[in-house]
């Protein structure tokens, strides 16, 4: 298919970090869903300092819309 014959009605919404959600023909899906508060952390070993988010995303997950799938780019990170 070439990019002149794409027809399709895709939009996106950045949430924050990798979370976004991905509309494509009235299918939803949300990207990573990452929704702590800024000022969140996580210790990941005694040696370092905890990771810390500093800012909160942009939709709280009460705000929403339906969503049909849920898409995770990995399982193994502190923060899911």
């Amino acid at each position: 298919m070439s990019a002149s014959t794409f027809e399709n009605k895709v939009s996106m919404t950045h949430i924050g970090t990798a979370t976004t959600i991905l509309d494509i023909d009235r299918i939803t899906f949300l990207t990573d869903p990452f929704f702590s508060p800024a000022g969140s952390g996580w210790n990941t070993a005694p040696e370092r300092p905890p990771l810390m988010v500093h800012d909160g995303p942009a939709l709280k997950m009460n705000e929403l819309p339906h969503i049909d799938a849920v898409l995770l780019s990995h399982e193994n990170h502190p923060d899911n």
